[in-house]
């Protein structure tokens, strides 16, 4: 899930993580080539995205592997702007809302009509919750402690 959430937001240039973090064509780079690509790279696990980054250009070591010369290749394909931006792809404006954190998490179901008859102002709660273990028959009964 945690990917997810990144793949949400639209981060250029921050303290996002070079090996670790969604920000190139191919994805993760550590889930694709791992630690060996790595130490070919003569670069740190913690690395972050700005130490391959002088001033707005692109800034790697000579390629010692096929695998960094396809990374390299690519990173035409990454759009670097002016000014470090997060954009929150949940809402139309790109602010943060939780209401609309919790909207893209949450599994979603279809609405059932019987919630207004349980879920109204002034319910009892308890009885509300009573009657909603009822109609997903969950309630338990005698029978089903004595099972």
């Amino acid at each position: 899930m945690g990917l997810e959430i990144y793949k949400s937001l639209e981060m250029l240039l921050g303290p996002i993580f070079l090996w670790h973090d969604n920000w190139h064509p191919m994805g993760v780079l550590f889930l694709q080539f791992g630690f060996r690509f790595i130490y070919d790279a003569a670069s740190r696990t913690e690395a972050k995205l700005d130490t391959v980054l002088k001033n707005k250009t692109w800034s790697w070591i000579l390629a010692r592997s096929e695998e960094l010369v396809t990374i390299q290749s690519q990173l035409s394909l990454v759009e670097l702007k002016d000014e470090d931006t997060v954009k929150w792809s949940a809402t139309k404006s790109g602010s943060f809302s939780c209401a609309a954190t919790y909207d893209e998490i949450r599994v979603k179901a279809d609405e059932v009509d019987w919630w207004k008859v349980l879920w109204f102002n002034f319910a009892i709660r308890r009885h509300a919750f009573i009657g909603w273990l009822t109609i997903k028959n969950k309630l338990s009964t005698r029978e089903r402690i004595a099972q």
